[in-house]
């Protein structure tokens, strides 16, 4: 009973500190409700930022795809897509964010997959490392043009070393791990893990980064697909600040804002990182600031929010047309044979 309730309560307090952060927001003038409902009814801007999440959402899937393929796990392209818009449209309504969408994307590959479970729980590790890689690898380098904007500013100081970590930490990371799972030093740690279960997803692990090391080529363009999925982002975000004349910041600042702000909006505090996002999205405005305006910049981000939700919608498509497919196997592996 306990269980249960803690289960229902914890989706509820994460509801109720989006709720507050909203409404402080609203009070603080960071979200312009006039501004927001003339943005979410604008044709254009609606078209526009549908058609880019979807494009978006596609591209991911098929990034997801190459990571499967890669380890001989044989899901279509079109499935890796399908389970990616079912995955990402259920997260909307339920609390943990990224990781309440990736837990679903592993039940559903283990689904597709089911005598290669472990090895399809490591493409989505990867495929969401890779994502976060490329997010902060772009800040790094935005990061480089507003030198004199981060000195003066302790929290962007902060950030910048946080992403200048990530960008050069993460690879040598990942070679050290290389280079020390194939010694006999490194053998040996391994093979001496009291935990059964853990040495064998470790093997796993040192077998999946084996694979990817051999196509280098792909993962290449995984990386270059998850680069490109951030610059989509930031691509609706400058569709929605054109359309309103939002603000005095630059393009080239926008980006970086957005960066930011959709790395603070993944975490795991209300769900799908309500409020938070805006917040951030309207204070690291802030600090990029040259000529100090009275903008409400959360508005901004919370447009996107809402708009781009509707392009997830086809995931419930997604799921009616999946299910249905899945019970018609069921059916036709039960019919006797004649």
């Amino acid at each position: 009973m306990n269980w249960s309730f803690d289960r229902v309560m914890t989706p509820t307090r994460k509801l109720m500190v989006a709720a507050c952060l909203l409404a402080a927001l609203f009070y603080g003038e960071v979200i312009d409700f006039t501004t927001l409902g003339q943005l979410i009814t604008h044709p254009i801007v609606v078209f526009q930022i549908v058609v880019i999440v979807i494009f978006a959402l596609i591209l991911s899937g098929l990034r997801w795809f190459l990571l499967l393929s890669c380890q001989g796990i044989h899901v279509s392209a079109l499935k890796s897509i399908q389970i990616l818009f079912i995955t990402v449209f259920f997260s909307i309504f339920l609390p943990g964010g990224f990781l309440t969408s990736d837990a679903l994307r592993t039940a559903y590959a283990i689904q597709e997959a089911p005598d290669q479970r472990t090895a399809a729980t490591w493409s989505i590790f990867f495929d969401r490392m890779i994502g976060v890689y490329a997010q902060f690898m772009l800040c790094f380098i935005f990061s480089l043009f507003y030198l004199d904007a981060i000195m003066r500013h302790l929290p962007l100081q902060l950030l910048g070393i946080f992403a200048t970590a990530i960008t050069f930490g993460l690879p040598i990371a990942a070679f050290v791990f290389l280079r020390f799972s194939h010694t006999p030093w490194g053998r040996w740690v391994l093979s001496n893990v009291k935990s059964t279960q853990m040495r064998w997803i470790l093997d796993r692990l040192v077998h999946a980064v084996d694979l990817y090391k051999k196509t280098p080529k792909r993962m290449a363009l995984v990386l270059f697909l998850a680069v490109f999925n951030h610059i989509l982002t930031i691509a609706c975000i400058l569709v929605i600040v054109v359309s309103s004349d939002i603000g005095t910041l630059t393009e080239s600042d926008y980006a970086l804002v957005t960066l930011w702000s959709t790395a603070a909006n993944a975490l795991p505090i209300t769900p799908g990182g309500l409020g938070v996002g805006e917040g951030s999205f309207d204070q690291i405005a802030r600090l990029l600031e040259t000529i100090p305006s009275t903008t409400g910049y959360g508005t901004i981000f919370l447009v996107f929010r809402i708009v781009s939700s509707m392009a997830l919608l086809p995931g419930f498509v997604f799921y009616l047309i999946y299910h249905r497919d899945i019970k018609a196997t069921l059916n036709a592996s039960n019919v006797a044979p004649p």
